[in-house]
């Protein structure tokens, strides 16, 4: 019930509530104390109400020492020594009431005018046992309006509130100790509580530390020390507190430091904040402070045992700092091995989830950074302990690691049922360590001075090893950790990009490795890949051997993520800049030698990623055995002569035909995930590369011109084994599902496309050079012959039913049918885009490309060149435009192929020569360009001249007649009455209607198009006429061809 909804039907009808309830509390009233608790609970509640708030403090004379609440509060904690006088329901009703009272408009500050201060500063002097809760909750107000109003800090010095707290404080921290003195078992709880041994057979057991002291107690002592936290970090109550450090605090600082068992993390890592911001606050005071041993205590215990609190480890940083400022303190700190004890946290089991919270090593890092710059002395001493640090966490992600028995991960294939059900308890515990020590790194190494240390010293070579772990996860390019290496990354490559990119080379080079390697390696086929799946059936040799290979592919793969990401500049980093530092990093047939390796690679792995995402794809949903038997049925036909489907059926991998289980299902899943990922990012990294070669101005050189024709020549090398792949793969599903996705690599590797889309000339001219052009035209004749003899889809009919209700049989070639419909429009596409010639007039290169061949050898002419790749591909769309499949395929394969005929009968970006049609159009001059793709149409009704596209024309007016649509449906269409009556309404006859909608089967757009087209030229034809019998009555010369194609020139001008 909102606020108005109350008013209306409650608060209307009793307007007096309010003030009715507060007269229960009144003294003389002597109402039950029941009654009092559901008053002040009420209280509470319409304290929300906005209307009420200023009648219930009016009620209450909320503002007077003498008032209802006052008496109540005294009443409260009136016997200092004796039990409460309240019951613990009405206390908590009460704090609850004061704390919305608090938060509400102005009443802290009406709190603060009755007196309430001094009635809380005498709580905290109660001892009795059962008040404990009641006095922390006394503290916790005092902190909120110390905090929020500024006329409660000199109340509470006036009631002598200072001295009070810090008696207070030091009674239940002695009182802690003798606790923790008389409980044996107290330093129990700093043995490591995360590590159990047993876990994967108790996956739900928690650690929770064992409380020494009372759930009371506990409370009050935090309450206590946050009240006093929240006072030293206050600059204006400075001068107030400036003795403090001459009272029991220092002492009481000390023993608490020297008992973290029975204090806990959280009173911990308060009292190292305090010690730090009183020397902050008061630097004269450091040498007091020393006197009580209070920094050798702090740097003694550490030393032993850091907490398991993050709020502990962030605040030694600043705790260091402090105790720096004189010459003994900074002593203490050198000789000691207070940052080595607490790098140790990175790799410790115990710390792992503990330094997940929030940003808790970043902000680490950062103060650990601000400590170095502050003293320079021990930058040295840190360093040397910060890469011994990594060497730890890289013994961490060794096979033999704890980690393994410890917690797994989603690392290992699984083997039982039961590891399937533990899947969901299970943490990536070495990628969790590693993100944080990058976190941690990233915030540490922001000064240039420590980051150039950094490298000097090795720590980014450690940190590429660690890529080189066998406990990475499966998902290793798309976790958390990653993003953290890749922050890391971007922050050293302002400092020393040659050293970021040699490490990561050399990780490339080492373990460039294929996803699943060739197949001469009987080992690693892509059935042997799949069985693996079945890890349960594998011998422990064989299952360690197979672990070494997918982690070593998981590496490469993250190895060369990470330099593509460098390399683009997603880093924040410069495209051209990176090149050039490689060009200096790697002798060039070092780094042309890398790049080919990669893209083998790709080449030789995208056959079997296919392959195995097709085969994951075909699993059966578990359980589902009726899905298990359908696709057994459909087997055959769809994988005959196919290596992947021959191979790998996921039903055969353990030579049985039941369902897929659970964990088999999910190492599937895994398996594929590592070969797809290596695909993906291996084609991004040759995609990086190409894009290198790509020239912004004429005045930047960009790469040099040596590393550029290698990276080129690399390049085309791989386009031109993906088109020998891609005529290789076999007639199936998959390997229609091959081509499409090499014609993205292939794409990726030719074509820019960001904020302006472009060829790659560089690489396009050396790919043509090469044959290339030709070569790919032969793949779409082939793949479009191959897609023939797919036989059409059944006749149309109701979905499922045929005329007597019986259910059709499932048509065998639909999936392949659409996969190289899919094909052949990514091929049409590729195709429309290199004859269309803004691609090659919009590169920026294109001058400087040509400046460049000083030989003469591969100068060009963008015309000529554009007027060379149609002519070269005019026979491939002639046989397309013969085939009868561009009529019964989808409508976006004839839009695509229409795209790539438009610019070579328009004749785009071709150069003009004098007295003739320009390029291809010399060819072709009695074609009439219409508006649209669809109004190509002849001029005249003579046969045209150049036998390539008239017979063209004949074949595809042949193809779009009932001669040839007959064969593919017995049923005639019918035209649509309401797509007759709106041809009719346009003036068109119903006999022209009609005819139109059956010849292209009620398509209206294109049938009105075609109409429009047909009398448009017979209005042109008459005009024409006319006009030629006036010319020739004026002027009877005859004129020749020639004439007519010159003047057809400049009209179309």
């Amino acid at each position: 019930m909102n606020e108005r909804e109350f008013k209306n039907a409650f608060l209307s009808r009793e307007p007096n509530f309010t003030a009715d309830i507060i007269g229960v509390l009144q003294p003389e009233v002597h109402a039950p104390l029941s009654v009092q608790t559901a008053v002040f609970l009420a209280l509470e509640s319409l304290l929300k109400q906005r209307s009420e708030v200023s009648g219930a403090y009016v009620a209450l004379n909320a503002s007077a020492n003498h008032g209802v609440l006052m008496f109540i509060l005294r009443k409260a904690f009136t016997d200092v020594d004796g039990p409460p006088a309240f019951p613990y329901e009405l206390m908590s009703a009460l704090y609850f009431f004061l704390t919305a009272m608090a938060n509400n408009m102005n009443g802290g500050q009406l709190l603060v005018s009755a007196g309430v201060v001094p009635v809380f500063v005498s709580a905290l002097k109660h001892t009795h046992s059962q008040q404990l809760r009641s006095i922390g909750r006394a503290a916790k107000l005092l902190d909120y309006l110390i905090s929020s109003t500024s006329s409660t800090f000199p109340a509470f010095c006036s009631a002598n509130g200072i001295t009070t707290l810090v008696d207070r404080i030091h009674s239940e921290v002695m009182s802690a100790v003798a606790v923790s003195d008389a409980n044996p078992e107290a330093a129990a709880d700093l043995t490591s509580p995360v590590t159990l041994p047993r876990f994967p057979d108790y996956p739900k057991q928690l650690y929770r530390r064992r409380e020494i002291l009372a759930a009371e107690q506990i409370y009050l002592l935090k309450e206590l020390f946050k009240l006093l936290t929240h006072l030293v970090q206050q600059p204006s109550y400075n001068d107030r507190l400036r003795n403090l450090v001459e009272t029991t605090l220092p002492q009481t600082l000390r023993t608490v430091l020297n008992y973290p068992a029975a204090f806990g993390s959280n009173v911990y890592g308060m009292a190292i904040s305090i010690s730090a911001m009183l020397v902050h606050n008061e630097p004269t005071s450091l040498p007091i402070i020393q006197e009580a041993r209070l920094p050798e205590t702090m740097l003694e215990n550490l030393e032993k045992h850091v907490p398991y609190n993050s709020d502990v480890i962030m605040n030694i940083p600043g705790a260091l700092g402090a105790f720096c400022l004189n010459d003994v303190g900074m002593e203490q700190v050198r000789k000691s091995n207070i940052i080595g004890s607490v790098l140790r946290v990175f790799s410790d089991p115990d710390f792992v989830r503990i330094l997940q919270e929030g940003d808790v090593t970043g902000s680490f890092g950062a103060s650990l950074d601000e400590f170095i710059r502050h003293f320079p002395t021990v930058k040295d001493q840190a360093m040397d302990q910060i890469i011994q640090m990594l060497k730890d966490v890289l013994a961490m992600g060794e096979a033999d690691s704890p980690l393994v028995r410890l917690n797994p991960g989603n690392t290992f294939l699984l083997r039982t049922a039961e590891e399937e059900e533990l899947k969901s308890y299970y943490d990536d515990f070495y990628g969790m360590m590693l993100e944080s020590v990058t976190t941690f790194l990233e915030g540490l190494l922001e000064q240039r001075a420590h980051s150039e240390l950094f490298m000097e010293r090795g720590g980014w070579d450690l940190i590429t090893r660690a890529i080189k772990s066998p406990l990475l996860p499966f998902g290793f390019v798309k976790s958390r950790t990653f993003e953290s290496l890749h922050g890391l990354s971007s922050t050293l490559l302002d400092t020393s990009a040659e050293g970021v990119f040699r490490s990561l080379f050399k990780v490339i080079s080492e373990y460039v490795v294929e996803p699943v390697s060739s197949d001469n390696q009987q080992t690693w086929t892509v059935s042997k890949y799949l069985e693996l799946a079945n890890a349960a059936a594998l011998s422990e040799e064989e299952y360690k051997a197979a672990h070494i290979e997918i982690h070593r592919c998981i590496s490469c793969t993250g190895a060369i993520a990470l330099a593509t990401y460098l390399i683009n500049g997603s880093g924040g980093g410069s495209l051209a800049r990176c090149i050039k530092v490689i060009d200096d990093v790697l002798p060039r047939d070092e780094f042309k030698q890398l790049v080919g390796m990669v893209c083998d690679a790709y080449c030789n792995g995208i056959q079997k990623a296919v392959a195995i995402e097709h085969v994951i794809s075909t699993l059966p949903d578990a359980g589902d055995a009726k899905q298990t038997e359908k696709t057994q049925s459909a087997k055959g036909k769809e994988t005959e002569g196919s290596l992947s489907t021959q191979q790998a059926q996921p039903m055969d991998v353990d030579g049985s035909a039941s369902v897929i289980e659970p964990y088999k299902r999910t190492n599937f899943v895994n398996l594929g995930e590592v070969a797809i990922a290596f695909t993906l990012e291996a084609g991004d990294f040759i995609e990086c590369m190409s894009n290198s070669l790509r020239l912004s101005t004429a005045e930047d050189p960009g790469v040099p011109k040596v590393i550029a024709e290698e990276i080129s020549d690399t390049i085309v090398h791989f386009v031109l084994n993906m088109l020998t792949v891609c005529r290789n793969a076999e007639r199936t599903i998959v390997g229609a599902q091959l081509i499409d996705q090499a014609m993205v690599a292939i794409m990726k590797a030719m074509v820019y496309v960001r904020h302006r889309v472009y060829v790659k000339l560089r690489i396009f001219v050396r790919f043509i050079e090469e044959g290339g052009l030709q070569q790919f035209c032969e793949l779409l004749e082939s793949t479009w012959d191959w897609a023939a003899t797919v036989p059409p889809p059944p006749s149309s009919a109701p979905e499922g039913t045929t005329g007597d209700s019986k259910p059709l049989p499932i048509d065998p070639d639909a999936k392949l049918r659409k996969a190289l419909e899919t094909t052949l429009d990514s091929m049409l596409s590729i195709l429309s885009f290199f004859l269309d010639g803004e691609p090659i007039m919009e590169c920026p290169e294109y001058p400087i490309l040509v400046v460049d061949h000083d030989d003469n050898r591969r100068w060009f002419r963008a015309g000529d060149l554009i007027v060379g790749l149609r002519l070269m591909a005019l026979p491939t769309l002639q046989k397309i435009w013969e085939s009868p499949l561009l009529v019964y395929s989808n409508s976006g394969l004839m839009q695509t192929f229409i795209a790539c005929l438009g610019p070579i009968i328009s004749a785009q970006h071709e150069a003009r020569t004098t007295g003739a049609l320009p390029g291809i159009r010399r060819h072709l001059p009695n074609l009439l360009e219409g508006h649209t793709p669809h109004s190509i149409r002849r001029r005249t009704e003579q046969r045209l001249t150049s036998p390539l596209l008239s017979n063209a024309f004949e074949a595809f007016d042949r193809a779009i007649g009932p001669s040839q649509t007959s064969g593919q449906s017995t049923t005639e269409v019918e035209p649509i009455s309401l797509y007759v009556t709106e041809l009719v309404n346009m003036g068109f006859s119903n006999e022209e209607a009609n005819t139109v909608l059956r010849r292209y089967s009620n398509n209206l757009e294109r049938a009105t198009e075609y109409l429009l087209n047909t009398r448009l030229a017979e209005r042109s034809r008459r005009a024409l006429g006319a006009e030629g019998s006036v010319s020739a009555d004026a002027q009877p010369a005859p004129t020749t061809d020639d004439d007519n194609a010159q003047a057809a020139a400049t009209a179309d001008d």
